[in-house]
């Protein structure tokens, strides 16, 4: 098993454990158990909340991925870009390329900028 570290730098053993739970929850296509989970690991490590990745498949498990990606864009304040595209694309939308472009060129974050160039088919960044 890997350590807590692995998780997040800061992150508890326990949530450690609930985040494997959850992930094999995902998975085994159980979004009731992957709900519960994600609850427990959000109360063990309140950062995990803002893991919206989470919540997305679990709403994808449930054919409510429309309803999430609505509720997302109308509610967070923080917008989370980079889940908006992740979403218009497993719903087909052909807007998610502009989206996904956006958050490559923009994000701070080097992991999720090389996500979305992967989501693109460009493992390499843009020029």
């Amino acid at each position: 098993m890997m350590s807590s570290t692995t998780i997040h730098p800061r992150a508890s053993d326990e949530a450690c454990v609930l985040a494997y739970a959850m992930a094999e929850a995902l998975v085994s296509s159980a979004p009731d158990d992957a709900e519960r989970l994600y609850g427990e690991l959000c109360a063990a490590e309140p950062r995990a909340r803002s893991m919206l990745i989470y919540p997305m498949m679990i709403a994808a498990q449930r054919n409510r991925l429309l309803d999430f990606y609505r509720d997302l864009r109308e509610n967070d304040p923080d917008n989370h870009l980079e889940i908006q595209a992740l979403c218009l694309h497993r719903l087909g939308d052909p807007g998610w390329e502009r989206v996904a472009r956006q958050v490559e060129a923009t994000h701070a974050d080097p992991v999720v900028q090389r996500a979305m160039r992967e989501l693109m088919g460009q493992p390499e960044p843009l020029q």
